[in-house]
């Protein structure tokens, strides 16, 4: 986790560029970019560009990850669907 104990008191802004949400994610530059390679983290619903710079919403971003662990504490059945 890329976390120091200073940034885990302070409240992310509303937008971040790459740089600055790796330090209140657990997730790498690298790690994110591919994110969004995949099509898992949006264009215009979790980040814009702004000419050649990324910013992310850090509620929409916030969002995704909480709902992400939702769907891992589900367990996978054999027809196909999710047990709680």
């Amino acid at each position: 986790m890329n976390c120091p104990a200073s940034t885990a008191a302070r409240t992310p802004p509303p937008y971040l560029g790459l740089d600055e949400i790796t330090e209140f994610v657990p997730f790498t530059a690298e790690a994110i970019r591919k994110l969004m390679q995949r099509g898992v983290l949006v264009e215009r619903l979790h980040y814009f560009r702004h000419g050649r710079r990324l910013i992310f919403k850090w509620e929409a971003v916030v969002a995704w990850i909480e709902q992400r662990d939702a769907e891992t504490e589900r367990i996978p059945m054999l027809n196909g669907g999710l047990a709680e």
